[in-house]
């Protein structure tokens, strides 16, 4: 209600006194994720303030981005399997009309990279390190909503950036989707043929939510349709 008034892209003296330090305390306890009973709730109640205003979503962003979007100089590190419906809430809440984001370049490529990396290391009933993944805030858990959740995120991600950094991530959708043909990268490839393997699992979800499918057709084709470039990596595919 105090941030009412304010215009975005100006920040009240008082912020960063009486309203940062609450925050930090649900960045905190949110980053703990099932080793704290208050995670859940904190991870809302940022979603919620992020929501809230643009001042907001910039002061969540900084407070969650060394452990919900963690990288390093060589390759990146996937988000948190477990944490991958709170990042795709915190990017939902910096959606903008027209396909625009609140987040700059720089956010959106951290954010590609390492939500690029989560959807990789997610296998076939459980993770890289065989753990089930796709963790809900309900305690729901599975791998499929793992993956449709990674999928959601990677495919938002992709649509809200711009043709140039979509490109690296949407490889992951277009190969999981269309695998011929395939990719120069001999990992992505076997990555994919496992889930293709794993056909059933795909498509068994409890709700349309968790549908892995159904978040795969919508991420590849939101994605074409807002980008041409997307398109046509998708294009040899279908042809063939």
């Amino acid at each position: 209600v105090a941030l009412g008034d304010i215009p975005a892209g100006l920040t009240p003296h008082w912020l960063s006194r009486t309203v940062e330090p609450f925050l930090k305390t649900l960045a905190d306890d949110a980053s703990l994720g099932e080793a704290s009973l208050a995670s859940s709730g904190s991870r809302l109640l940022l979603i919620a303030a992020a929501e809230a205003h643009p001042a907001l979503l910039q002061r969540v962003w900084a407070l969650v981005t060394p452990w919900l979007l963690p990288s390093a100089d060589a390759a990146p590190a996937g988000c948190p399997s477990g944490a991958l419906p709170f990042a795709l809430g915190i990017v939902r809440a910096a959606e903008l009309p027209g396909g625009k984001t609140r987040l700059v370049p720089r956010q959106l490529k951290l954010a590609l990279a390492a939500s690029s990396a989560a959807l990789r290391a997610l296998r076939p009933g459980g993770d890289a390190n065989g753990e089930e993944s796709g963790k809900h805030d309900d305690g729901e858990t599975s791998s499929t909503a793992g993956l449709a959740v990674a999928l959601r995120l990677v495919g938002l991600l992709c649509q809200v950036a711009n043709e140039d950094l979509s490109k690296d991530a949407f490889a992951i959708v277009r190969t999981l989707l269309l695998p011929e043909p395939a990719p120069s990268d001999a990992a992505l490839a076997a990555w994919a043929a496992e889930w293709s393997a794993a056909q059933a699992p795909l498509g068994e979800a409890a709700s349309p939510e968790d549908s892995a499918i159904e978040a795969l057709l919508s991420a590849a084709s939101a994605v074409a349709a807002r980008h041409p470039s997307r398109a046509a990596d998708l294009a040899p595919g279908l042809l063939l």
